[in-house]
C-alpha cells in the first residue's frame, strides 16, 4: 500500500473573534483527505466546535492557549471548517490536502502535549498500518519559525506577532514501529503540539 502524501494546503488564515473559517485547498481531489487546524494563541481553556460535516480530531486547551485540529474526506459538497469557541481572542487556521488516504478509516489519533518552555514536542506514535504517515502540528504564542523536527519534513509554515505554527510528516513503513519524537528548540514560548497517524 503506498503511504499517504501531502498534495497543497489552503492560504493560511487569520483574525480576531469567537470562530475562524480557513479556506480550502483550491485544487481538490474526490476521496482525499482534508485537515485544518485552528490556533487561539492567547486564550486558554477553550472548548472547540466545528461544522460543514467536520470531525475535530483533537483539541489542547491548556500550556497558555487553545488549539484543535480535524478532518473529513472530500466528496464534492465539502465546504470550509467553521470552529467555534467562547473567549474573542486572535486566531491562525489553515486547510491540507493528503492523498493516497483510506477512504473509510483513515485517522488514528495520537499524542499530545502543552508546556511553556523552549522545547515543544510531544510523545512518539506507534502506527497500526504500514507506510503509514506521521502527521504533527506545532504551534506556539510567539513570532519565532519553527524548525523542523528531525525525521519529519515541513509541509506549511508561518509566523507573525499572532503565533506561530509547522505542520510536518514523516513516513513510518513498519505496522507497529514507532515514529520519530517530533521535537524543536524555540525561544521560550506557550505551545503546544499534535501527533496522529494517517492511514
Amino acid at each position: 500500500m503506498t503511504a499517504p502524501a501531502y498534495v497543497n494546503a489552503g492560504s493560511i488564515t487569520g483574525g480576531s473573534g469567537t470562530s475562524g473559517t480557513p479556506g480550502l485547498p483550491s485544487s481538490r481531489v474526490l476521496g482525499s483527505m482534508l485537515i485544518a487546524f485552528i490556533q487561539v494563541a492567547t486564550a486558554t481553556g477553550q472548548t472547540f466546535s466545528v461544522g460543514g460535516g467536520w470531525t475535530i480530531g483533537d483539541t489542547s486547551n491548556a500550556g497558555g492557549g487553545s488549539s484543535a485540529w480535524a478532518w473529513r474526506i472530500i466528496d464534492g459538497a465539502e465546504a470550509a471548517p467553521v470552529f467555534s469557541w467562547s473567549t474573542s481572542a486572535t486566531w491562525h487556521g489553515q486547510v491540507y490536502q493528503y492523498t493516497n488516504n483510506d477512504p473509510e478509516s483513515a485517522i488514528v489519533v495520537g499524542t499530545k502535549n502543552n508546556g511553556n518552555s523552549t522545547t515543544c514536542t510531544t510523545a512518539a506514535i506507534n502506527t497500526t498500518r504500514k507506510n503509514s504517515l506521521a502527521v504533527c502540528f506545532m504551534m506556539h504564542a510567539g513570532s519565532q519559525a519553527f524548525p523542523v523536527p528531525a525525521g519529519f519534513t515541513s509541509r506549511s509554515a508561518f509566523n507573525d506577532a499572532g503565533g506561530s505554527n509547522l505542520l510536518c510528516d514523516e513516513t513510518v513503513a513498519g505496522s507497529g514501529a514507532s515514529s520519530s519524537t517530533p521535537s524543536s528548540t524555540i525561544t521560550s514560548a506557550q505551545w503546544q503540539a499534535f501527533l496522529f497517524e494517517l492511514q
